[in-house]
C-alpha cells in the first residue's frame, strides 16, 4: 500500500506511514511537517519517502504526476524506473536531495 498527501495530508501520511507496517512507499506533496511528533521526526522512517516541493514546478507542466506515477511503480510495483535515479535533462527544473 502507498499513500500520497498533499499539505497537511502530506503529514499525515508520514504518520500513518510511521506507525502501520502495511504502508510500503510515502509521498507528500507540499507537505505540512511541522504537525508531525518530533519523535517520529527523529525516528524517521524505514519506507521509502518522496517529498516534493510544488515550486520545483514551473513549467506548468504536470511533471509531478509523471514522478508520482513513478514512484509508486518503483516502490509497490517493483518496476525500473530511470527517473529517480538522479536529474532529468526532461526535467531540469526537477532537484534532487538524498537523505
Amino acid at each position: 500500500m502507498g499513500f500520497f498527501g498533499h499539505s497537511t495530508g502530506g503529514g499525515a501520511v508520514v504518520l500513518v506511514c510511521a506507525e502501520d507496517p502495511r504502508c510500503q512507499a510515502v509521498l507528500g506533496m507540499d507537505t505540512w511537517i511541522e504537525r508531525v511528533a518530533d519523535d517520529v521526526i527523529a525516528r524517521g522512517l524505514t519506507q521509502p519517502l518522496l517529498m516534493v516541493n510544488s515550486e520545483a514546478w514551473t513549467n506548468g507542466g504536470n511533471n509531478y504526476t509523471t514522478y508520482l506515477l513513478a514512484f509508486f511503480d518503483k516502490h509497490l510495483r517493483g518496476e525500473a524506473v530511470g527517473l529517480l535515479d538522479g536529474p532529468s535533462l526532461a526535467y531540469p527544473e526537477v532537484h534532487f536531495e538524498k537523505r
